[in-house]
Formats: structure tokens, sequence, C-alpha cells
């Protein structure tokens, strides 16, 4: 994780992930990317630049100065970004050329009309950029998760896009706890579910890790119950499969997660 984006519009969540990205950035000495979109076209040329645009240009290099100088960015390797109009495709382009290795990114919390807004921009990355995407509500002065939580049904859908879980797990030195959740829909014998856990753990090598099989109304509310239940710091899943029933469903997961988990989320799609 030495190339890590952080998309911001100056407002506090965005300064939550901030802080969480420089964490990373700082304990793998890598370079932190700070991108600003603004919500305007790029001048056609220098002579032809609308004041209006040179004002909003010099209000956000301002803010990119307060913001390197705070005492948390004094010993990160930073690099500021300013895209124009759309901020999806800003984020998508900038990491495919620059080996962007994760995004991490601020959101709102569910409450009244932000948690009816399904388009939201987090939501939006999450589905549609392949980078590894960790989404951020709250404040944390240090991000180092000790217990992370991996959910997934641990088919052969899973293995592939575990490799980039695995990589925060060692990152951090994480105790990772395996989870399947349960529900009346989608019933699984007890025997089947481990059996699959721990044919995962041994091709992994996994160490410090649990399994648990959870039974909730929904694989969302497992996912929330359980994590509550053991303090977790993170939670990660896949959100891409082969088999489009898979990548729909659980895309589905992943965006109500990021609207009701207060915990960060990090989700990662599989690799090809």
């Amino acid at each position: 994780m030495k190339r890590v984006l952080v998309p911001t519009d100056f407002s506090q969540p965005a300064g939550y992930a901030l802080r969480v990205a420089a964490s990373i950035v700082r304990r793998s000495e890598g370079r932190l990317f700070l991108m600003h979109v603004m919500d305007i076209p790029e001048p056609d040329s220098e002579n032809n630049i609308d004041p209006k645009w040179q004002l909003l240009l010099n209000q956000t290099e301002k803010k990119f100065k307060e913001i390197f100088a705070e005492d948390f960015m004094s010993d990160i390797n930073t690099a500021e970004i300013i895209g124009y109009e759309n901020i999806l495709e800003n984020i998508t382009r900038f990491s495919e050329e620059n080996e962007i290795e994760l995004i991490v990114m601020g959101s709102y919390g569910a409450s009244g009309i932000r948690e009816k807004l399904m388009g939201s921009n987090a939501q939006k990355v999450v589905r549609n950029v392949d980078v590894p995407v960790l989404i951020v509500k709250n404040e944390i002065s240090d991000f180092n998760p000790a217990d992370m939580v991996f959910a997934s049904d641990f088919g052969q859908e899973s293995y592939d896009s575990f490799l980039d879980v695995m990589g925060m797990v060692h990152h951090f030195n994480a105790r990772l706890h395996l989870l399947k959740v349960i529900t009346r829909s989608a019933f699984e014998n007890n025997y089947v579910t481990t059996a699959l856990m721990q044919n995962f753990i041994q091709y992994f090598k996994l160490r410090n890790v649990t399994k648990n099989v959870f039974n909730d109304e929904s694989v969302v509310d497992g996912i929330l119950n359980f994590s509550d239940s053991i303090q977790a710091d993170l939670i990660a899943l896949c959100t891409e499969g082969r088999s489009p029933m898979y990548q729909i469903f659980n895309e589905s997961v992943a965006e109500k997660l990021v609207n009701l988990s207060e915990r960060p989320i990090l989700t990662v799609k599989r690799k090809f």
C-alpha cells in the first residue's frame, strides 16, 4: 500500500479519511495523493480563464496548503491533484494511470435524507473502480486495526480478491475474523461452512484467525451485528466474481454497509 489516493471535498468525513490514509502511508513509507475535483469545466486555454475559475482554483490551493501544514501530515510524502467535473471519471483515470493501490474516502453516516441518497460518490467508487476502496466515516486518530472481519461465502469466487485483504491484514499485523452469515433464505449446514473456512485458512496459510458462523435476518445485519459483538476495527468484503449474481449480490451488500456501518469498510474486487 505504497500509493494511496484520497479524494477530498474538504468536508469533515474527507478529513477523517485523510488521517487514516496518512497512517497507512506512514507505515508503508509510500506516497499519498490528495485529489480535489472542481465541479466546473477545465479552461480551454491559459488565455481564456474565467475569473470565477481562478478564484476557485486559488481557494482549492489554499486549502491544500492548510492540509499539508497539519501536524499529522508533516512526515508524509504527498502530491496534490486537481480535477474537473466528474469525480468518478477523475478517480478512475488517475488510479489506472498512476498504479494506485488503495483509495481512502470519507462518507457521511446513514441518517435522514442521506440514507436515501444511494448514488453517493463513495458508493459509485465502490461499484465502479477496480482498486480496493476503504470507506471511513468517523475520526480515527491513529488507524491501526487490531481486529478485522472478512465476510464471505468462502467459495472459489473469493480467493483471488482476498489477496488485497490479506495485504491489509499483514500491513497491520491484525487478527482476522472469517465470517459467514447464514440467513433463513440462504441456509447452509454448519459443517459445510466450517469446512470451506478451513480450506480457505489452509490455502492462504493464515495465522491469528478465527472462524465464525453467524445467524441473522440478512447478510448486512449479520455483518454489522457480528462486528459490533467483537468491536471490530475494520470490515472487509469482496464485491465481484465470475458469476453475475455473485457480483450483484455483493455490490448490494457493500453499498448497504457503506450506508449503514460506522466502522471502516474495505471493499476489494476479484483479480483477473
